[in-house]
C-alpha cells in the first residue's frame, strides 16, 4: 500500500473562446429598448424577445444615452394615462 495519493483523473481538452460578433445596437433595437423599458419590462424578458444577452440591454441605456429616453417615455405614458382618467 502506498501512502501517495494518485488521482486517477483524465485531463480535459482546453477551453476555446468563441469571438463575438453581435456589435452595437441598430436604432431601431435602440427604440424597441426605450419602449420596452418605459413600461417596466424587466431585461430578463427583454433578452427573451429580442435575443441577444442579458449584459448587452442592462448596459444599454448608459452606454447609448438612452436613460433620458425612457424617462420622458415613462412619464409620457404616466400623463396620458392619468389626463384618461
Amino acid at each position: 500500500m502506498s501512502l501517495i495519493f494518485n488521482p486517477k483523473v483524465t485531463l480535459r481538452p482546453k477551453r476555446t473562446m468563441k469571438e463575438k460578433t453581435l456589435g452595437d445596437l441598430s436604432h431601431d433595437e435602440c427604440n424597441r429598448l426605450v419602449e420596452l423599458r418605459a413600461i417596466a419590462v424587466p431585461y430578463y424578458e427583454i433578452e427573451s424577445l429580442m435575443g441577444r444577452s442579458y449584459k448587452i440591454w442592462q448596459s444599454a441605456p448608459e452606454k447609448y444615452g438612452l436613460t433620458v429616453r425612457i424617462a420622458d417615455r415613462r412619464n409620457e405614458l404616466t400623463q396620458r394615462a392619468m389626463n384618461n382618467v
